[in-house]
Protein backbone atom coordinates (compact mmCIF):
# COMPACT_ATOMS: atom_id res chain seq x y z
CA UNK A 1 0.00 0.00 0.00
CA UNK A 2 1.46 3.30 -0.95
CA UNK A 3 0.67 7.07 0.95
CA UNK A 4 -0.92 9.50 -0.73
CA UNK A 5 2.67 11.54 -1.03
CA UNK A 6 3.77 9.03 -3.04
CA UNK A 7 1.28 8.65 -5.22
CA UNK A 8 0.49 12.09 -5.61
CA UNK A 9 4.29 12.71 -6.49
CA UNK A 10 4.35 9.55 -8.66
CA UNK A 11 1.35 10.60 -10.85
CA UNK A 12 2.44 14.55 -10.66
CA UNK A 13 -0.47 15.84 -8.30
CA UNK A 14 1.24 18.23 -5.51
CA UNK A 15 -0.35 16.51 -2.07
CA UNK A 16 -1.02 20.00 -0.25
CA UNK A 17 -3.52 20.03 -3.51
CA UNK A 18 -6.10 17.82 -1.78
CA UNK A 19 -6.17 18.38 2.04
CA UNK A 20 -8.84 20.32 3.56
CA UNK A 21 -8.95 24.06 3.41
CA UNK A 22 -8.82 24.36 7.12
CA UNK A 23 -5.08 22.28 6.78
CA UNK A 24 -3.89 24.61 4.85
CA UNK A 25 -4.61 27.64 6.97
CA UNK A 26 -3.31 26.33 9.60
CA UNK A 27 -0.14 25.75 7.87
CA UNK A 28 0.00 28.85 6.89
CA UNK A 29 -0.96 30.45 10.11
CA UNK A 30 1.93 28.67 11.74
CA UNK A 31 4.70 30.74 9.13
CA UNK A 32 6.63 32.58 11.06
CA UNK A 33 7.01 35.34 8.43
CA UNK A 34 5.11 36.68 5.89
CA UNK A 35 7.54 35.97 3.29
CA UNK A 36 7.47 32.92 3.67
CA UNK A 37 3.50 33.07 3.78
CA UNK A 38 4.00 34.83 -0.09
CA UNK A 39 6.15 31.82 -0.54
CA UNK A 40 4.02 29.12 0.23
CA UNK A 41 0.95 30.78 -1.49
CA UNK A 42 2.92 31.35 -4.78
CA UNK A 43 3.46 27.36 -4.99
CA UNK A 44 -0.05 26.43 -6.53
CA UNK A 45 -3.18 27.71 -7.18
CA UNK A 46 -5.24 25.70 -5.01
CA UNK A 47 -2.66 27.37 -1.90
CA UNK A 48 -3.02 30.40 -3.47
CA UNK A 49 -7.12 30.67 -3.61
CA UNK A 50 -6.38 29.87 0.54
CA UNK A 51 -4.43 32.15 1.04
CA UNK A 52 -6.52 34.49 -0.82
CA UNK A 53 -9.97 33.63 0.62
CA UNK A 54 -8.49 33.29 3.94
CA UNK A 55 -5.98 36.26 4.16
CA UNK A 56 -7.95 37.98 7.63
CA UNK A 57 -7.66 34.56 9.47
CA UNK A 58 -3.96 34.04 8.54
CA UNK A 59 -3.01 37.65 8.90
CA UNK A 60 -4.16 37.97 12.57
CA UNK A 61 -2.21 34.68 13.18
CA UNK A 62 1.13 35.85 11.66
CA UNK A 63 1.09 39.52 11.90
CA UNK A 64 1.96 39.51 15.97
CA UNK A 65 4.90 37.54 15.16
CA UNK A 66 6.33 39.23 12.84
CA UNK A 67 5.11 42.86 12.44
CA UNK A 68 6.78 44.97 15.82
CA UNK A 69 5.60 47.77 14.71
CA UNK A 70 1.95 46.71 13.35
CA UNK A 71 0.17 49.99 14.55
CA UNK A 72 2.13 51.86 13.07
CA UNK A 73 2.38 49.90 9.68
CA UNK A 74 -1.73 49.98 9.71
CA UNK A 75 -1.44 53.69 10.38
CA UNK A 76 0.67 53.95 7.18
CA UNK A 77 -1.57 52.02 5.11
CA UNK A 78 -4.43 54.15 6.35
CA UNK A 79 -2.61 56.91 5.07
CA UNK A 80 -2.22 55.50 1.86
CA UNK A 81 -5.53 54.94 1.35
CA UNK A 82 -5.73 51.68 2.60
CA UNK A 83 -8.64 50.67 4.83
CA UNK A 84 -8.72 52.07 8.48
CA UNK A 85 -6.47 51.06 11.05
CA UNK A 86 -9.39 49.75 13.06
CA UNK A 87 -11.10 47.74 9.69
CA UNK A 88 -11.03 44.03 10.66
CA UNK A 89 -10.78 42.94 6.84
CA UNK A 90 -7.64 43.36 4.69
CA UNK A 91 -7.40 42.21 1.15
CA UNK A 92 -4.13 40.03 0.33
CA UNK A 93 -2.57 43.43 -1.20
CA UNK A 94 -3.16 45.20 2.07
CA UNK A 95 -0.86 42.76 3.67
CA UNK A 96 1.29 43.28 1.35
CA UNK A 97 2.12 47.00 1.65
CA UNK A 98 1.33 46.52 5.32
CA UNK A 99 4.43 44.09 5.38
CA UNK A 100 6.25 46.80 3.43
CA UNK A 101 5.41 49.63 5.30
CA UNK A 102 6.39 47.53 8.73
CA UNK A 103 10.19 47.37 6.51
CA UNK A 104 9.98 51.15 6.47
CA UNK A 105 8.67 51.92 9.85
CA UNK A 106 11.31 49.76 11.35
CA UNK A 107 14.19 51.17 9.17
CA UNK A 108 12.69 54.86 10.08
CA UNK A 109 12.80 53.98 13.88
CA UNK A 110 16.40 52.14 13.36
CA UNK A 111 17.39 55.21 12.03
CA UNK A 112 16.08 57.85 14.36
CA UNK A 113 17.82 55.58 16.98
CA UNK A 114 20.98 55.92 14.97
CA UNK A 115 21.21 59.52 14.42
CA UNK A 116 18.85 61.75 16.66
CA UNK A 117 18.76 59.46 19.97
CA UNK A 118 22.67 59.11 19.76
CA UNK A 119 23.17 62.96 19.68
CA UNK A 120 20.72 63.51 22.61
CA UNK A 121 22.22 60.77 24.82
CA UNK A 122 25.56 62.27 24.04
CA UNK A 123 24.50 66.09 25.24
CA UNK A 124 22.74 64.69 28.23
CA UNK A 125 25.71 62.06 28.94
CA UNK A 126 29.08 63.54 27.86
CA UNK A 127 31.87 61.15 28.28
CA UNK A 128 34.44 61.44 30.92
CA UNK A 129 38.06 62.72 29.52
CA UNK A 130 40.40 60.61 30.44
CA UNK A 131 42.64 62.97 31.99
CA UNK A 132 39.86 63.73 34.58
CA UNK A 133 39.72 60.26 36.07
CA UNK A 134 42.42 58.81 38.00
CA UNK A 135 43.34 55.11 38.11
CA UNK A 136 42.66 53.61 41.37
CA UNK A 137 46.47 51.98 40.91
CA UNK A 138 47.98 55.54 40.76
CA UNK A 139 46.33 56.80 44.18
CA UNK A 140 48.46 57.13 47.27
CA UNK A 141 47.79 54.45 50.01
CA UNK A 142 46.48 56.46 52.58
CA UNK A 143 46.86 54.71 56.23
CA UNK A 144 46.60 51.33 54.60
CA UNK A 145 49.01 49.11 57.01
CA UNK A 146 49.99 45.57 55.97
CA UNK A 147 50.12 42.32 58.10
CA UNK A 148 53.23 41.79 60.07
CA UNK A 149 52.82 38.79 57.52
CA UNK A 150 53.40 40.53 54.54
CA UNK A 151 56.89 41.45 54.77
CA UNK A 152 58.33 38.80 56.08
CA UNK A 153 57.04 35.35 55.29
CA UNK A 154 59.67 33.17 56.09
CA UNK A 155 59.51 31.87 60.09
CA UNK A 156 63.06 31.79 61.45
CA UNK A 157 63.36 29.28 64.12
Amino acid sequence: MTSLSSRAVGHGLDPLSHSPTELLVTIFSLLSRFSDVFALAVTCHRLRHVWMTSTNVIYRQVAPRCIPCEQHARMFLADQGGPAKESPMLSAEDVRRLVRNSWVVEKAISEFEKTIVCKVRSMLYPKPRISNIILISQQPDHGMRRSPMAHNDIRRT
